[in-house]
């Protein structure tokens, strides 16, 4: 019965706790050819990480003499990599004397030397073969966090407006993926998805990042997140539990439209926008992620006894309190922009409306855009495009 009416619930509300702002319209782009990075193993299962570079440019002007010199020390029995970049480096000197860029290296799609039946005149005209040239100064890091309820969608597409952000900016970008809720019978049980598993996991992510920055061209002290709706209540975590209780930490948080108080949705929702979504029931997502498969337990029953001091309450009331944004904000917090549809009918506007309000409270530089007559994420289709274009100037602004 309840997996049943959880079920029902994610086939009636698509869009429910998850789907990234669209520039006009709700618009996804999957970003060529990321670098997929393992950052930990729970119960033997991968949980992994989609990076996308900076630093590769293509030479489109390379010389006849350049070509030729990597012809002649790098005939094309070497046409593919490992053995093309290593007999490029092997041959650095007089390919760099040839008028080639210093740091010459071929992609694994490109051959090295002449293609078939190429000569290098061709080669040169045509742009058949493609050089690329490493620029290594440092980026910024922007980390994208998807929405989903806690309990479905995925890494795998990033939002148009993240993307041309980045690639606009030059920043790096990465797509972090993390323990679903749906996802006990993969992680070994459902008490291995419930919170705060999470956060934990979009933590560890960012300690790789930090730990690979050197490889992957990534500025350490320009690390930042961007979260929607679920993925925005992981990022105002990840950015305040991280700056606050371990040695990596981001500079910036961009949440948006996400949850910061989950015992309270039903008590926050706006009776003339009303909400879609039964927050308090015990297959709620909220209920869901602090455990209510393992307890049976809403999240209600657990804001009916905030104040009792027999079991399990105390445990369920602490597990809610570490879940909750506001809690951990103090003068320390980095700086945050937030944005929230004042119509929103999933996650109520008051959500947001809390963090930013302590945020004032401990003078921590912010900037809040209510995005005016907006629901979640995408109804009207072109109503969050203020909010987007505000939130993308501030990220250039502040990172």
């Amino acid at each position: 019965m309840m997996a049943a009416a959880f079920a029902l619930a994610v086939a009636l509300a698509v869009t429910i706790l998850c789907p990234p702002c669209p520039l006009v319209g709700a618009h996804y782009a999957a970003i060529s050819s990321p670098i997929t990075l393992q950052y930990k193993q729970i119960n033997g299962v991968p949980l992994e990480l989609d990076l996308y570079p900076v630093g590769d440019h293509l030479v489109t002007d390379v010389t006849a003499q350049c070509l030729e010199e990597i012809v002649h020390y790098c005939p094309k029995s070497y046409n593919r990599d490992p053995a093309c970049s290593s007999c490029i480096a092997e041959h650095q000197q007089h390919i760099t004397a040839a008028g080639c860029p210093s740091d010459l290296y071929l992609t694994q799609n490109y051959y090295c030397g002449t293609k078939p039946n190429s000569t290098v005149t061709s080669l040169k005209t045509t742009g058949e073969d493609k050089w690329l040239a490493k620029d290594t100064t440092p980026r910024p890091l922007l980390i994208y966090i998807h929405g989903g309820g806690w309990s479905h969608e995925s890494k795998n597409e990033v939002p148009d407006y993240v993307r041309q952000l980045a690639e606009s900016q030059k920043y790096v970008l990465a797509s972090v993926e993390y323990r679903l809720t749906t996802q006990g019978e993969i992680f070994g049980g459902v008490e291995s998805v419930i919170w705060p598993a999470q956060r934990e996991d979009c933590l560890d992510a960012v300690q790789l990042l930090y730990e690979k920055a050197n490889q992957y061209g990534i500025d350490r002290k320009r690390m930042a997140c961007l979260g929607t709706s679920a993925g925005g209540h992981l990022c105002s975590l990840t950015a305040l539990y991280g700056r606050r209780y371990r040695t990596t930490s981001l500079k910036i948080a961009v949440p948006l439209y996400g949850p910061t108080n989950l015992v309270n949705m039903t008590q926050d929702t706006d009776p003339a926008v009303g909400c879609r979504l039964d927050h308090d029931a015990v297959d709620s997502f909220e209920s869901r992620l602090l455990g209510s498969e393992l307890t049976n337990i809403s999240v209600a029953q657990i804001r009916a006894n905030l104040g009792n001091a027999t079991s399990p309450w105390p445990s369920l009331v602490r597990l809610a309190w570490t879940s909750n944004p506001v809690n951990y904000v103090d003068n320390n917090a980095p700086p945050m922009f937030l944005a929230h549809g004042t119509k929103d009918g999933i996650v109520p506007y008051k959500q947001t409306q809390r963090l930013v309000d302590t945020l004032r409270l401990h003078d921590v530089r912010h900037q809040f855009v209510p995005a005016d007559g907006c629901d979640h994420a995408s109804e009207p289709r072109d109503c969050w495009q203020e909010a987007v274009t505000t939130a993308q100037q501030w990220i250039t602004d502040n990172l």
